[in-house]
């Protein structure tokens, strides 16, 4: 490994995604496909990571919408290559009285450092607020992976058998809004206030593509998720969130579908996404699942209420290093 690329000899490669992969510094054995790869170092993708990372040696430090008790083996082994990495997340902030906020749910204490590149329809928080406490799942693929009719069509025909309320945003650039008339027990928007509705009691369960931003703030929400990561880093992210945190469950027909040869991206099955529903709402798995997630969302909210203070560490530690 040299100069933030990792090659393979050829016959590596033929033993097939599955491969292991258990030299990276701070990180446990991986698959191949759970990486960001590409095929070739001329890919324009591999250029523009590249020249990113490049770069993070060179820098007086690198901050991070993270915190160390998520990431820390991966943290320290950074830190000892010489890369001075902050992380001085989770970028979500409480307002009010933080003592009185149970579990950070009730929305009129809860503020978003990030601006959504969509208007939210807020009518679909009517929406909740009459569902069951507990009982909705909520489905977004965030604001740039984009899933084809046919799989939006197999989405929805999972989220329906499961017989679970659900709260399903597909964005008007996926040009498919006939999936807006479902049955009454779903709801389907263009966009919504992500973290008002993971924040909302009805809300137990959020179907993700795995994006790092979701991730952050469905923690600190305290909601377990099910990952059906789509591209680039995300099935890295969801390694994570199953196998590490342990606060998250797949698709259990998950395949390997390379169309460009940058990295994997998971199948949409009505099927699969009826029982993961299932298993994540009703399901025993579930039950685990929020246990876990309610410690890892204790820490991030520790985090959180820490900040002030990290930040102002860092300042003085730049000062001292007589930074600008």
């Amino acid at each position: 490994m040299n100069h933030n690329q990792l090659t393979f000899p050829s016959a590596f490669l033929g033993v097939g995604y599955n491969s292991c992969i258990d030299i990276i510094p701070g990180l446990a054995p991986f698959r191949l496909v759970d990486f960001f790869y590409t095929h070739s170092i001329s890919s324009p993708v591999f250029d523009l990571v590249s020249k990113a990372f490049s770069r993070a040696k060179e820098s007086h430090r690198v901050l991070v919408n993270s915190f160390y008790d998520l990431e820390k083996s991966i943290v320290d082994a950074l830190r000892k290559e010489g890369i001075l990495i902050e992380p001085i997340g989770p970028l979500i902030s409480l307002s009010g009285d933080e003592s009185s906020t149970h579990m950070l749910r009730e929305k009129d204490k809860l503020t978003v450092t990030s601006m959504s590149l969509y208007a939210s329809e807020e009518d679909c928080l009517d929406w909740l607020n009459k569902q069951e406490a507990g009982s909705v799942i909520y489905v977004s693929f965030g604001s740039m992976v984009k899933i084809g009719k046919d799989e939006i069509q197999e989405l929805i025909k999972g989220l329906e058998g499961s017989e679970q309320p659900y709260l399903l945003v597909v964005r008007p650039d996926m040009h498919f809004m006939e999936c807006r008339e479902t049955s009454s027990r779903g709801r389907v928007c263009c966009w919504a206030p992500q973290v008002r509705v993971l924040g909302h009691p009805a809300v137990s369960g959020f179907l993700t593509h795995c994006g790092w931003n979701s991730i952050i703030e469905s923690i600190c929400m305290g909601v377990p998720m099910i990952g059906c990561p789509q591209e680039s880093e995300q099935h890295t992210n969801f390694k994570f969130m199953r196998d590490e945190w342990r606060v998250a469950i797949g698709l259990d027909n998950w395949q390997c579908l390379c169309d460009e040869p940058l990295a994997s991206r998971t199948k949409i099955e009505g099927k699969a996404v009826q029982r993961a529903v299932m298993n994540l709402m009703r399901g025993e798995d579930g039950i685990q699942l929020r246990e876990r997630m309610r410690n890892l969302q204790q820490s991030a909210l520790s985090h959180v209420r820490a900040r002030s203070t990290v930040l102002q560490a860092l300042l003085a530690g730049m000062q001292d290093d007589h930074l600008p």
